[in-house]
């Protein structure tokens, strides 16, 4: 049996939330936690923290030339439209070169397509540990070391836990395009 029968069988509520596609999404996921527990004012609070980052990021970006980027992740993977990343890309004020080439989700890219696109900026989430992985080494590549574009690393996690995560995502991204 899984954990979420076990649980269950257990007397355990057990409460299944799809993935948050958009960043409102997150809020609402929040909120709705926040109800079940009984956390009303502590989950407000969190959100309003989050709408401030948020905000705060688009209007660093405001008024600027987007720039090309791919947000690339372990074994040669860009994400594309339809993702919390894409959304994040685009209130930074950033091109996803993934997207405008009709992807949607998470696609695998040829290193050699990645830098023929010559975007200018390339987004990495950093490990939350310092494991070696196969996965995490594509970053070593000769080849993206010596490539002309700016390497930004944000937190690990927006694709795993979202929320935890969400407002140091864009405060690294607005620290990091601002430089």
């Amino acid at each position: 049996p899984n954990a979420i029968e076990l649980l269950q069988k257990l007397g355990t509520r057990v409460e299944r939330l799809p993935l948050p596609r958009k960043l409102g999404d997150i809020n609402e996921q929040i909120l709705q936690l926040a109800n079940m527990i009984g956390a009303q004012p502590k989950a407000l609070q969190m959100v309003a923290n989050i709408n401030t980052q948020i905000a705060e990021l688009k209007t660093a970006s405001a008024g600027k030339i987007p720039l090309t980027a791919f947000w690339y992740s372990s074994n040669g993977v860009v994400i594309g439209d339809g993702t919390l990343e894409h959304e994040f890309m685009q209130l930074a004020g950033l091109r996803n070169l993934a997207a405008e080439r009709g992807m949607f989700g998470f696609n695998q890219l040829d290193l050699e397509l990645l830098l023929s696109a010559k975007p200018q900026i390339l987004i990495v989430e950093e490990g939350s540990d310092d494991a070696f992985s196969l996965a995490r080494e594509y970053l070593s590549h000769p080849a993206l070391q010596h490539a002309n574009f700016k390497v930004i690393r944000l937190p690990a996690g927006l694709s795993g836990c979202a929320a935890s995560v969400i407002g140091d995502v864009a405060s690294t991204l607005k620290q990091e395009l601002t430089k």
